[in-house]
């Protein structure tokens, strides 16, 4: 079983960069890929770093696009419930909107905690697009 630099092995640490990301959000991810791409030898082990940014960047970006759209129709109905005294209508409207971003938040963890166990298996999620990127430059 190959060791890191730490002394754990490199399926467990691989494992902690994903569950980085789904307890602590990009700084974690980051500052833990930071110190792997610095320090780390292993291919594995960098490649997993990387892939953990590239994960973290492209849910940031989606999260921020679909908050975006929500919050979008919730500032265009708003005014038209307060003008016509739909107080009901504009808690729903928030209620909607702090739905959606919990769902998000739920989503996220999920897919990070899932990306986790398969490093710690020694058994990376293939998705495609970012596997080829991290084939092509690694």
């Amino acid at each position: 079983m190959e060791k890191s630099k730490l002394g754990i092995s490199v399926n467990l640490f691989a494992a902690l960069i994903y569950f980085l990301g789904g307890v602590g959000g990009a700084f974690t991810v980051v500052i833990a890929a930071g110190y792997v791409l610095l320090r780390e030898e292993s291919e594995r082990l960098r490649k997993t770093a990387v892939k953990a940014v590239i994960l973290t960047i492209c849910i940031a970006i989606l999260t921020l696009l679909i908050q975006f759209s929500v919050m979008s129709i919730t500032n265009i109905l708003i005014p038209i419930a307060n003008f016509t005294n739909q107080f009901n209508l504009v808690n729903l409207l928030h209620s909607i909107s702090s739905g959606v971003h919990s769902i998000i938040r739920i989503v996220e963890v999920l897919i990070f905690v899932t990306f986790g166990f398969g490093a710690y298996r020694g058994k990376d999620i293939k998705i495609r697009w970012i596997d080829n990127i991290l084939d092509k430059h690694f």
